[in-house]
């Protein structure tokens, strides 16, 4: 789901005038995704943080 503060509505309705609702549309897809890029980062660095600092061989099976 995409949530927009109200400081996010007028440049994409400005945008939705100026080159079409498809493109804003588009944009905010595209930011979405990189938000999500960089969180998948983030989870997977911390679990590499995580897995480092508990020391080789925490993680093998039993």
């Amino acid at each position: 789901m995409i949530t927009l503060d109200a400081s996010a509505l007028y440049p994409l309705a400005k945008m939705a005038q100026e080159s079409g609702v498809e493109r804003a549309a588009e944009r905010i897809l595209r930011e979405e995704a990189a938000i999500l890029d960089l969180a998948l980062y983030e989870a997977a660095n911390a679990a590499l943080v995580e897995a480092r600092r508990a020391g080789p061989g925490a993680c093998r099976a039993r």
